[in-house]
């Protein structure tokens, strides 16, 4: 696919980036998964060669994501995102991350990470992996039920062991469907509780005109469901918990993911604010290494953080788990091309000079 044109806008000139260098990798990196697709991302320029990344205070999961781990992930793969952008424009980044969680209770910016450019040779592969970065997506689609190739997942476990990290994968299809449906209880279950519900409610977009106002969160075209449908569930959650409905929403969500021939799992150290950076640095990797060789995949968050669940898909697995933390757990196939969830524009992600810091 060919990258989405760089717009150049007053707002972006108007910052210490003059000749357009942060701007232009910001415009590849906003393409970075993100929890719920909420982009907690935030720069400052300090000069043309020095910027501080922040964790935006509106976009932040501190009920369910209380330590703050998976959202130090999706920001160490923003960083990591941010330097392949670089790398093609002939910058070597370097990020420094503050060895701390994310203080849920500032309201301000809260600084995550120093990062440093410097010059690097140009080259030429370097552009191809940067388009890789807008080319790779989330694919709730049903797959077309071909196992990933073996050759592909053993790229992955390979890379994944540079940083300390196991891979592990199977495409057994009673694991495949005892996984499927634990991740389905495991959703059902999250959702009964109002905490988990109203958090994830705000980032329910259940109709075009939602998702384009705000250009974030999960779009019910993405999600593959009805926007009436997802915006009853969660408006009128009760009338869900039981009978038919329930029912239904349970079969539509397991019928979404016909196909499904593998599922894989990442493990390793997964305790400090350190493991959770280097754990982002293999996540970004894989996933792009993942979309280079046409592989499709859909996190399952809710068997990691549900702890009834992620006890339950580890029993299931037997003598295969892993172990250390499996701290990811994935569907991967082959899909059509899925609906593209939506970025806020790449203006929007730099500070300005009234923001303070915290």
């Amino acid at each position: 696919m060919k990258p989405p044109v760089w717009p150049t806008t007053p707002a972006v000139r108007a910052t210490a980036d003059h000749d357009g260098r942060w701007a232009e990798a910001l415009h590849y990196a906003r393409w970075t998964p993100s929890p719920h697709n909420m982009q907690p991302w935030r720069l400052r320029l300090l000069n043309a060669w020095q910027a501080e990344l922040c964790c935006d205070p509106d976009r932040q999961l501190p009920n369910t994501d209380p330590q703050s781990a998976f959202t130090m992930v999706t920001l160490s793969m923003f960083a990591e995102h941010l330097a392949i952008a670089f790398a093609a424009q002939g910058y070597a980044l370097s990020a420094e991350f503050v060895d701390a969680p994310i203080d849920y209770t500032v309201r301000a910016p809260v600084l995550v990470a120093m990062l440093s450019l410097e010059p690097l040779p140009k080259r030429l592969d370097a552009r191809a992996r940067r388009s890789a970065l807008c080319e790779r997506q989330t694919s709730r689609l049903p797959y077309d039920g071909s196992c990933v190739h073996n050759e592909v997942l053993e790229t992955i476990q390979r890379r994944s062991a540079t940083e300390g990290h196991q891979f592990g994968w199977t495409h057994d299809r009673a694991q495949v469907r005892a996984g499927i449906a634990i991740n389905r209880d495991a959703v059902f279950a999250d959702m009964d509780s109002e905490v988990a519900r109203t958090e994830l409610r705000r980032w329910i977009r259940p109709s075009d005109q939602q998702a384009q106002a705000t250009n974030d969160g999960l779009w019910s075209r993405c999600m593959h469901f009805p926007g009436w449908l997802l915006r009853d569930f969660f408006d009128n959650h009760r009338a869900w918990q039981h009978g038919a409905r329930a029912a239904l929403g349970k079969r539509l969500l397991t019928h979404g993911m016909r196909g499904t021939r593998t599922l894989a799992w990442w493990s390793g150290p997964f305790v400090t604010p350190a493991d959770w950076v280097r754990a982002g640095r293999v996540f970004a990797h894989a996933w792009l290494l993942l979309s280079e060789a046409g592989v499709h995949l859909h996190p399952f968050g809710s068997v990691v953080t549900n702890p009834d669940a992620h006890q339950r898909f580890l029993s299931m697995l037997g003598p295969s788990r892993p172990a250390n933390t499996m701290w990811l757990l994935a569907r991967m196939g082959y899909s059509d091309q899925p609906p593209r969830s939506l970025r806020i524009p790449t203006s929007a992600i730099f500070l300005n000079d009234t923001e303070q810091f915290s």
